[in-house]
């Protein structure tokens, strides 16, 4: 494995490098899913996991000591190869890409409108025309672009007359294209708040059997668009941080959804736990419905 996953990528680097294209010199290597699912998970693939890191750091390395180089490792996507069938991949199981899709995601790879991606390691299979949307962790670059409404509140008294940014998404999906991925319902108080003002119907119980229409988790009992992952606790900190807080008197549901949100509550993200993406109205919602025949898309 490392062979031929780290070697032979060191050694196609160290004789790219002298020679490359001083204007705008590209490397790309293919990386491997897996290495983002825990080691629990992966039993058997220690060899091949780990030489597909080693790759990933060549690669950030690359990118960091050669500024006249852009480097990334892509993921393709899942594509149902030869390799995938023998490696006992099931196409029904995880929603599946097209190979054209890392074909042409590559050729855009290396162009310079993906200079922003150099150094990192991304996934091909998206479905916008930003991918800073699909990776989760890059939803920060997406602020006051033109992603986003630019609004401020008014001077805040409170704050020596400060504005504060207030963006709110200006693309497909809107601002659950671009908030921080945090996945949890508002309290039973705030809720019930609502019907008590004139409202019947409107109550906390009739919120939730509406909500879970809305989400689907590996924690909860709901079946709806939005895929939603729950942080695993692969320390002990979770565990302590729980524990001081119960002893001082504060609650510890560790459920976000029970409509008591103050204590010790681990809250979930709107990532596909699949794919690793952003789960979002755009692609949970949207992306289904494109190919209706009465369905139209006007975006100015």
């Amino acid at each position: 494995m490392v062979q031929t996953n780290t070697k032979t990528v060191f050694l196609a680097i160290k004789v790219f490098t002298p020679t490359k294209n001083a204007s705008h010199a590209t490397v790309l290597a293919v990386t491997s899913g897996v290495t983002s699912l825990p080691s629990s998970m992966l039993p058997g693939l220690s060899a091949y996991v780990a030489s597909k890191l080693a790759q990933t750091k060549l690669i950030e390395f690359l990118a960091s000591e050669q500024p006249d180089v852009f480097a990334a490792t892509v993921h393709p996507g899942a594509v149902e190869t030869a390799i995938f069938k023998k490696s006992g991949g099931k196409a029904e199981s995880v929603p599946m890409d097209k190979v054209q899709l890392p074909a042409h995601f590559l050729l855009w790879m290396s162009s310079p409108e993906a200079s922003f991606l150099n150094g990192r390691s991304v996934w091909a299979n998206w479905d916008t025309s930003d991918p800073r949307v699909n990776v989760p962790g890059m939803w920060p670059s997406l602020i006051r672009t033109e992603s986003t409404w630019d609004f401020k509140t008014i001077p805040q008294r409170g704050l020596e007359g400060r504005e504060i940014g207030f963006p709110q998404g200006r693309l497909l999906g809107g601002s659950s294209a671009l908030n921080g991925l945090a996945f949890s319902a508002t309290s039973k108080a705030n809720i019930d708040a609502w019907e008590s003002l004139g409202n019947p119907g409107w109550g906390w119980q009739s919120f939730c059997e509406s909500m879970k229409n809305s989400y689907t988790s590996p924690s909860a009992d709901a079946k709806g668009s939005i895929q939603l992952t729950v942080p695993e606790a692969d320390t002990e900190w979770p565990r302590i941080w729980t524990e001081t807080l119960s002893a001082l008197g504060f609650p510890t549901t560790g459920d976000p959804f029970s409509g008591e949100l103050s204590g010790g509550v681990i809250v979930a993200d709107s990532i596909h736990p699949l794919t690793k993406q952003r789960s979002y109205a755009g692609n949970a919602y949207l992306e289904p419905a494109r190919s209706r025949p009465n369905l139209t898309i006007w975006t100015k």
